[in-house]
C-alpha cells in the first residue's frame, strides 16, 4: 500500500514537471514529502529547470545504502535524465538501465517504459548501438499500448514516423502522424497537440518545402505552448518560423521573428536559443547590407557563447567537487568505523591489564610461597609457547598448500576449461557436419588452433606463467582474440564494445578483467544456453564500468549463487579488485551483470 501511495504522488509532481507547473510541484513537495524523497524530487525539479548544478549536488548528497528499493529505481533515474541534460551519454545510459531494471521488479511499467525513449535516443546518437535502437522503440510502442498509455503511445509514433520519412517512405510518416494526431485530438493534451505541429512545421518547412503550411502548423504549436505555464517553446518555434522566410530569401521578415523570439522570456531550458537567434540575426542582417547591426549581433553571439561556457564549467566543478565529497564522506564513515572498533579494542585491553594488575595485587603476599611454583607454570608456558608455533607453522604450511591448489583449479576453470567448452561445441558442430556430409575446413582449422591454445595454457600453467597475451599485447587484443575464438555464428555471437580504452591498465587489472570476462562467456556457453552475449567495457576515469547481457534461459540469483565455481569466482575476482558486481536474471529472460572496477 505504501508503495502504491508513494507511486502516485511522484506520478502526480512529475506529471506537473512535465507541463513546467514548477511552482505547483514545488507546493506538493514541500507539503506531501520529506526526507529522501523531498530531496529526490527537488533534484528531478532542477534537472527539468537546467538548474543541473544543483541536481548533481543534490543527489551526490543522498547515501543509497539509507534508501529503500522505490527510492533507488527513482535516485538512478533522475541521475540518469541530469547525466543526459548534461550530454553525458555513457553515465546516463548506465543509470538508466539500472533504474530500468530496479522499476521492473517493483511493476512500474509505466515508468519502465518511459525509460525506452530515452534508451532509444541514447542508442540512435551512438554509432556502436544504433542498429538496437528501432527495437527499444517498438518494444516502447507495444507496452505503451498494451498499458494504454496515451502520451506514450504518441511519443513511440513521433519517433517510428521520422523514421519512416528518413527511410524515404513519406506516406509511412504521415499515416504514423495521423494516428498520433488522433489520439492526441481524444485527450486534448495541449503539450501532445503542440508537439505534433511543431513537428509537422519541422518537416514541411525544412525538408517538403511547402512553406504555407510550415507556417499554419508553428503557428498552431506556438499558440498551443503558449497555455503552458513555462513558457519555454515560444523562442524555438519562432526562430524556426524565421528559417521559413530566409530559405526564401526574405530576409527582412526573417528577421522581424527572429527580434520577436528574442523578445520572448528567457528560461533555463532555451537560453541556448539565443546563441542560434543571435548569430541568424547577424547572417540576415548581413544579407541585407545592415553591417552595423550584423556586429552587433555577433558581439552578443559571442558574449552569450562565452557565459554559457562558463555556466557549463560551473555545472562540471560543482558536479566533481559533489562526487570528491561523496568519496570524502565514505572514507570518513569509514574511518569513524574503524576508530570505533579501535576504542572497544583498547578498552578491552585496558580492562584486561587492570584485571591483571589486580589479580597480580592480591597474589603478591603468596609470591614467595608460589615461586617454585610459578617457574614450573613458566616453564610449562614456555614449552606451550613452542608447540603453538610448531602448530601455526605448520598450519601456515598448509593454508599455502590450499592457496596454492585453489589458485590452480581457478586458472584451470578460467582458462583451460573455457577453452575445452569452446572446443566441445565446435566438436559438435564437426560431428554434425560429419553427419550431414558437409565439411567446413575452417571450423577444423579453428578446432585445431584451440587445441594447440590449450595445450600451449597447460604448458604455460605448467611453467607458473600467468596471462601471457595480456603481458605482451594487453587487455583488448586478449579480449578481441578471445570473442574471436568463442564466437560461433550463427549459434553463438559476441557482440564487444570498448569505450575509451586505449591505454594500458595495470597488469593485475587487466588479467582480472579478462578472467572475469572469460568465466562469464564460458557461464553463457554452457548454462545460459544464450545465443548472443554483449560485451560492453567503459573507462569513465575513475572506474571501469562493464556490463555483459545475454539472451540465455536466466536462473534465479540467490538459488543459484553458490552452485557451480562459475558466479562465486566472478565475485572472489570482483572482490579482490575492490569492486562491485550486480547480477539480475530473470527466467527465459537472459542475464544482465554490472560491474564497477575502480581504477
Amino acid at each position: 500500500m505504501l508503495i502504491q501511495t508513494s507511486y502516485a504522488q511522484y506520478d502526480q509532481v512529475l506529471d506537473l514537471l512535465y507541463y513546467r507547473k514548477f511552482e505547483e510541484a514545488n507546493k506538493i513537495i514541500t507539503e506531501d514529502f520529506d526526507g529522501y524523497d523531498e530531496k529526490l524530487l527537488t533534484a528531478m525539479t532542477a534537472c527539468e529547470k537546467n538548474d543541473l548544478a544543483t541536481s548533481f549536488k543534490i543527489l551526490f548528497e543522498i547515501d543509497t545504502l539509507q534508501l529503500n528499493d522505490y527510492q533507488k529505481a527513482f535516485y538512478y533515474k533522475f541521475l540518469a535524465h541530469t547525466y543526459d541534460n548534461n550530454v553525458e551519454r555513457g553515465l546516463s545510459l548506465k543509470n538508466f538501465s539500472i533504474a530500468q531494471k530496479k522499476l521492473k521488479k517493483l511493476n512500474l511499467e509505466d515508468f519502465y517504459n518511459e525509460i525506452n525513449l530515452y534508451i532509444y535516443f541514447i542508442y540512435d546518437s551512438n554509432e556502436p548501438f544504433k542498429e538496437k535502437a528501432p527495437a527499444v522503440l517498438q518494444e516502447m510502442y507495444e507496452n505503451a499500448v498494451e498499458n494504454d498509455n496515451k502520451r506514450q503511445t504518441i511519443q513511440a509514433l513521433i519517433e517510428l514516423g521520422f523514421n519512416e520519412y528518413f527511410k524515404g517512405n513519406e506516406a509511412g510518416f504521415f499515416e504514423k502522424f495521423d494516428e498520433a494526431f488522433a489520439i492526441a485530438n481524444k485527450t486534448k493534451d495541449v503539450m501532445d497537440l503542440a508537439k505534433l505541429h511543431s513537428f509537422y512545421g519541422i518537416i514541411y518547412g525544412e525538408y517538403i518545402g511547402d512553406y504555407d503550411k510550415a507556417e499554419f502548423h508553428y503557428e498552431k504549436s506556438y499558440e498551443l505552448y503558449s497555455q503552458v505555464s513555462d513558457k519555454y517553446k515560444g523562442k524555438p518555434l519562432l526562430l524556426s518560423q524565421s528559417y521559413i522566410y530566409a530559405y526564401q530569401e526574405d530576409f527582412n521578415t526573417a528577421i522581424q521573428y527572429l527580434l520577436r523570439a528574442d523578445k520572448e522570456p528567457d528560461t533555463e531550458l532555451n537560453l541556448n536559443v539565443n546563441e542560434y537567434i543571435y548569430k541568424e540575426l547577424a547572417n540576415n542582417y548581413e544579407e541585407i547590407g545592415k553591417t552595423d547591426s550584423a556586429l552587433y549581433y555577433t558581439k552578443k553571439y559571442v558574449k552569450l557563447r562565452n557565459e554559457i561556457n562558463e555556466k557549463q564549467q560551473f555545472i562540471n566543478i560543482t558536479r566533481f567537487e559533489a562526487e570528491k565529497k561523496e568519496k570524502e564522506n565514505t572514507i570518513l564513515i569509514q574511518e569513524n568505523q574503524r576508530n570505533t572498533i579501535l576504542l572497544i579494542f583498547f578498552g578491552v585491553v585496558l580492562l584486561a591489564l587492570l584485571v591483571v594488575g589486580y589479580l597480580i595485587y592480591a597474589n603478591s603476599k603468596r609470591k614467595q610461597v608460589l615461586l617454585t611454583k610459578e617457574r614450573e607454570l613458566a616453564e610449562q608456558k614456555n614449552k606451550s609457547l613452542l608447540k603453538e608455533q610448531e602448530l601455526k607453522s605448520i598450519d601456515a604450511m598448509l593454508e599455502g598448500q590450499e592457496k596454492e591448489r585453489q589458485r590452480l583449479a581457478s586458472d584451470l576453470h578460467d582458462n583451460i576449461g573455457s577453452s575445452l567448452t569452446s572446443v566441445k561445441m565446435h566438436f559438435n558442430k564437426i560431428k554434425q557436419q560429419l553427419k550431414d556430409k558437409t565439411y567446413d575446413e575452417n571450423l577444423f582449422e579453428k578446432t585445431d588452433n584451440l587445441l594447440a591454445e590449450t595445450y600451449q595454457e597447460i604448458r604455460n600453467l605448467a611453467h607458473i606463467k600467468n596471462a601471457g597475451v595480456l603481458a605482451k599485447d594487453g587487455l583488448v587484443p586478449a579480449l578481441n582474440k578471445l570473442v574471436d575464438k568463442s564466437s560461433n555464428p550463427p549459434s553463438f555471437i559476441i557482440e564487444l564494445n570498448i569505450f575509451d580504452l586505449d591505454k594500458r591498465l595495470k597488469n593485475a587489472l587487466e588479467i582480472g578483467i579478462f578472467r572475469i570476462i572469460q568465466e562469464l562467456i564460458t557461464n553463457a556457453i554452457k548454462h545460459a544456453k544464450a545465443s548472443k552475449l554483449s560485451i560492453a567495457i567503459t573507462n569513465h576515469g575513475d572506474l571501469i564500468s562493464i556490463i555483459v547481457e545475454d539472451n540465455g534461459v536466466g536462473f534465479n540469483v540467490q538459488d543459484n549463487i553458490n552452485e557451480g565455481l562459475g558466479i562465486e569466482s566472478i565475485q572472489k575476482r570482483v572482490k579482490h579488485l575492490s569492486g562491485e558486481i550486480e547480477i539480475e536474471s530473470t527466467a527465459n529472460k537472459g542475464t544482465t551483470v554490472l560491474i564497477d572496477l575502480p581504477l
